[in-house]
């Protein structure tokens, strides 16, 4: 499916919950892919069924809150993607109906063996989506010439990677997103994805995640697109036990540079 058809899927449900603009862009992009994500997980089987889309209330908006409470406690990945919203209870009964058949429609359909919300999030709420999008040329030529093998390890650091650790985890290789930001959005793109995809939240420059034995994991191939612009105070060294940095500089570019190598075994691309 090509990104013209996933984004007009998730635009079909985004102009439903946000028709009253209860919900911020980003608010009814991050309900309409919970929604979305429900209606696979009911299709599919993975939920039990007194919470699948199936059984859904039209008249108790709260109902649909317990269900992501439910859905959130299945594994760490959907506890972000689904803990602590409200954004049902800003929808009228009308617009949670229609959004629900829809969700149904698309499910039944069989769309979701091709849905892939990845690279049109630019196209659906424009330049909120800077943050986390790279274009998708240039994800490709990156992973191309991450030349990724199955059953590697692929690190991702910052919260624009997702687009790369999708791409990673369709190539067969264990992608491990490090992000300094919610991780609400790219828990719900990753499950649309078939691969495996870890998503972890943390600075990687001031508080690095992937720690095993009190050592940094060496990854075998990087794939990263670090904040632009970004300065440190000293204390980033004083406070680095893992020996990444070489010089002392306040350039969060230098920095990014230093610490990827720290974790790479193989190639980076940056």
């Amino acid at each position: 499916m090509n990104d013209a058809a996933n984004e007009k899927i998730l635009l079909q449900v985004i102009n439903i919950v946000g028709a009253q603009n209860a919900l911020t862009k980003h608010e009814a992009l991050i309900f309409s892919l919970q929604l979305l994500g429900w209606a696979k997980m009911s299709l599919s089987g993975e939920l039990k069924d007194s919470i699948t889309i199936q059984q859904r209330s039209f008249a108790d908006l709260g109902w649909v809150m317990n269900v992501w409470d439910e859905i959130a406690e299945r594994s760490d990945t959907l506890k972000a993607a689904y803990s602590s919203s409200k954004m049902p209870a800003l929808l009228s009964p009308t617009q949670m109906s229609a959004a629900i058949d829809l969700c149904m429609h698309l499910a039944e359909t069989g769309v979701f063996s091709k849905f892939d919300p990845t690279d049109c999030l630019p196209l659906v709420i424009g330049r909120e989506a800077s943050e986390y999008s790279l274009p998708a040329e240039l994800a490709d030529v990156m992973t191309a010439l991450a030349r990724i093998k199955p059953q590697t390890s692929v690190y991702t650091p910052w919260a624009a990677s997702i687009q790369l650790a999708v791409r990673a985890a369709k190539q067969g290789a264990e992608a491990y997103l490090e992000t300094m930001r919610e991780r609400q959005l790219p828990a719900l793109i990753s499950m649309f994805v078939n691969g495996v995809i870890t998503i972890a939240h943390g600075d990687p420059i001031r508080e690095p995640s992937a720690v095993e034995s009190g050592t940094l994991r060496k990854f075998d191939t990087c794939l990263s697109f670090p904040p632009i612009g970004t300065r440190y105070e000293s204390d980033v060294f004083k406070r680095d036990w893992y020996g990444r940095f070489k010089e002392r500089t306040n350039s969060g570019t230098a920095l990014a540079i230093w610490h990827i190598i720290a974790q790479t075994r193989g190639r980076a691309v940056v």
